[in-house]
């Protein structure tokens, strides 16, 4: 799961990658000195569910999905 989504990431603009690979790594370390929540919105089948189900599988226990 996790290759698919990094291959999909690896087609859109390197800017979005880059945010997308920040806001993963803040839950994945649980940094706080920058304030962010993660509010995934948009169309139907644009890979949302995916992109935080891979996130979440990395990070095994340590995820919750609200």
């Amino acid at each position: 799961m996790w290759r698919r989504i990094r291959k999909d990431i690896r087609r859109v603009d390197r800017r979005w990658r880059a945010y997308l690979e920040r806001l993963a790594g803040y839950g994945a370390t649980g940094l706080t000195s920058e304030d962010r929540l993660a509010y995934l919105f948009g169309i139907g089948a644009s890979g949302k569910g995916s992109f935080a189900e891979a996130v979440a599988w990395v990070l095994g226990d340590y995820a919750k999905m609200f």
